[in-house]
């Protein structure tokens, strides 16, 4: 089975390709890895230590100041038993 020269030129310039840009992604992730990525949660570097409750009410306090600025209306704060933390 003979192939075409222009077929062998196309699938190596395709595999060329293929494994420049996965030198790039390696060489990507090896700069990254190597740079040390802080991976812990922003709250346990920040020092924030809230639980739901704390966390739901901030919330809603956000958008009780927040609310008549962006959209010109009073914000209702959603009831207790319409919150469902998981």
């Amino acid at each position: 089975m003979t192939t075409n020269p222009r077929t062998l030129r196309r699938v190596r310039r395709r595999n060329r390709r293929l494994a420049t840009a996965t030198a790039i992604v390696l060489a990507i992730v090896v700069v990254v890895s190597a740079w040390g990525l802080d991976l812990q949660p922003a709250s346990a570097a920040s020092g924030y230590n809230a639980d739901t409750d704390t966390s739901i009410a901030d919330i809603q306090s956000f958008w009780a100041a927040a609310m008549p600025d962006v959209y010109g209306r009073k914000y209702t704060a959603i009831p207790d038993t319409r919150i469902y933390p998981y």
